[in-house]
């Protein structure tokens, strides 16, 4: 296995495919909830090791993911040109146990008991499942990402005098508060609704123009109390949430404040993400729109042959991938290499010149030009020259087999003859067989005509 993270879940009742299917029905929480500990144990006790099996590949052609979950489809289309992906792990965020007072406030405000998901921890082990020939093959590897995101173990009380105007660098505030959407939340019948618009109330959500990667932030603006109780460093305190609007005024200030703090997550999540990505000498990958525009913010945008040619591919729709299976793809990968980089040698030759190009429409036409040329009419040339190369090599067997009993009676002459045409008709077929290995485009070939055959 690829993989210290599968070699242990081999061993762990989480990766029991029975138990995935009937979504752990027959087991306890508390047999789960101690393989979720153990997991969790494992992989900060080996965080070193699960960083330097990525850093044995030195390849630049690595990709660390800033989504939190990676479509398979989307490793499948990459793996024509990417050499490895560095994923979030999806199972380690199901690790994490939240302290006592923020489950307290949470279900204070109504959120009520972390308790046991058995259909998302399912979902999760099923997809891990499906990376298994990825993971094998040293495509993937996952990395407990997560954990830098978690909440920090003490409750923290914060302060700002400026509302935290300056939690991310000054230049780069207008651009979050231009694009967060800011809604009210209001509640029915126990159940909390997010409004379609804005407007004072006690409950916000805030999130960014593209849905950036799905998340959404929650405030409340509760009334506080706090008394000393005479020791040091300790008080007491009371939160309530109010039935009343507040007053616009200090409304509009709390919406100011909240703003900045989601802002100050956001840009920090993002600013890890891409130290991490630096660190282990990859591509930083997001599906934001949002996110993008932040990077053109604050970092330089380097475009060279070799990102070119994998943003294009992540960006477009590869028909003849839809009934390509993983597990054979990345057999080929492993068992062609030489034809694997020589075709994503052809692929930077045939889309660096689409960098000059700004539209992005003009730049999906082309490359799905190219690529149909690649996948379809030279895919089709080099299987309609095997094809007939087999059928004459067949022909030649049909007339030897055919001849052979008068050429047995009429002496050895024949039999050199008709051995001497066989063996011409092999040759040229093997001739051909290993020229096509030397061509680029060999590798789809074989990835295509193998998925055919199974």
């Amino acid at each position: 296995m690829g993989s210290k993270i599968y070699d242990f879940l081999t061993e762990s009742l989480l990766f029991d495919e029975s138990l995935i299917q009937e979504q752990f029905s027959s087991v306890s929480e508390q047999d789960i909830r101690t393989a979720l500990r153990d997991y969790r144990e494992f992989c900060l006790s080996n965080k070193d090791e699960l960083e330097n099996e990525i850093n044995k590949d030195s390849s630049n052609l690595k990709v660390f993911s800033g989504v939190k979950s990676t479509d398979v489809q989307l490793l499948k289309q990459s793996a024509f040109y990417v050499e490895q992906h560095i994923l979030y792990d999806p199972l380690f965020p199901l690790t994490y146990e939240p302290d006592q007072i923020p489950e307290t406030i949470s279900h204070y405000f109504g959120f009520g008991s972390q308790s046991l998901d058995r259909i998302s921890l399912s979902k999760v082990l099923q997809y891990l499942k499906a990376l298994t020939p990825a993971v094998a093959a040293n495509y993937v590897k996952l990395l407990p990402t997560s954990y830098f995101f978690e909440p920090p173990k003490n409750f923290p009380l914060r302060f700002s005098e400026n509302h935290f105007a300056d939690a991310v660098p000054k230049p780069l505030l207008p651009f979050f508060h231009n694009n967060a959407i800011v809604r009210s939340i209001t509640t029915l019948d126990g159940a909390r609704i997010i409004e379609p618009s804005l407007y004072p109330c006690r409950e916000i959500f805030i999130e960014f123009e593209d849905d950036f990667g799905g998340d959404g932030y929650g405030y409340f603006l509760a009334n506080c109390e706090l008394e000393d109780t005479g020791e040091e460093g300790t008080f007491s305190g009371y939160i309530h949430l109010p039935q009343t609007q507040p007053d616009p005024e200090y409304f509009n200030a709390w919406l100011f404040q909240s703003i900045n703090q989601t802002a100050e997550k956001v840009y920090r999540k993002i600013l890890l993400e891409n130290v991490l990505a630096s660190k282990f000498r990859a591509s930083y990958l997001s599906e934001s729109e949002f996110v993008f525009r932040l990077l053109e913010q604050f970092l330089p945008h380097k475009e060279g042959v070799q990102t070119n040619t994998a943003n294009i591919l992540l960006n477009l729709e590869l028909p003849f991938l839809e009934h390509v299976d993983l597990e054979t793809l990345m057999k080929i990968r492993t068992d062609e290499g030489e034809a694997f980089q020589s075709f994503r040698l052809e692929l930077d030759k045939q889309l660096r010149d689409l960098r000059l190009i700004k539209d992005s429409e003009q730049v999906r036409i082309k490359a799905e030009n190219i690529l149909h040329e690649l996948g379809q009419v030279q895919v089709h040339q080099i299987d309609r020259k095997l094809k007939q190369l087999k059928k004459q090599g067949l022909a030649s067997a049909i007339i030897i087999f055919g001849g052979l009993l008068g050429a047995i009676q009429t002496g050895g002459w024949s039999l050199v003859t008709t051995a001497v045409a066989l063996a011409t008709g092999y040759r040229s077929f093997s001739e051909y067989e290993s020229q096509v290995k030397q061509n680029p485009v060999f590798f789809l070939w074989k990835v295509l005509k193998q998925n055919r055959k199974n």
